[in-house]
């Protein structure tokens, strides 16, 4: 409020104090309105982040179970590679020769 308009008030209603405290109290009720907005904002606002945070959790063990499927597989191929390499060289077919040998006595 202008300084100007103050005294057209005062003039107008004869009492100053009652117009000023009118707007004072219009002030505060305006920045406890807002306040209010801002705590409902800030409040969901929280609420987002847990909601963010519990869906992250559930994607890190996710991906930590897939980190083990994956070692899991890599040790189930290279022991499968192993034994079909195994079976593939010669000594699958030395091995062959001594069973048979052995079958045979």
């Amino acid at each position: 409020m202008a300084r100007g308009s103050r005294s057209v008030e005062t003039t107008m209603s004869g009492d100053d104090s009652t117009s000023e405290d009118l707007h004072f109290s219009a002030g505060i009720r305006f920045v406890l309105v807002e306040v209010g907005k801002l705590t409902a904002t800030v409040n969901r606002l929280v609420d987002d982040v847990k909601d963010l945070k519990h869906q992250v959790e559930g994607i890190k063990h996710q991906v930590s179970f897939v980190k083990g499927a994956v070692w899991a597989s890599v040790a189930f191929l290279t022991l499968l590679v192993g034994v079909l390499s195994f079976f593939f060289s010669a000594k699958w077919n030395a091995l062959e020769a001594v069973v048979r040998a052995a079958l045979r006595q």
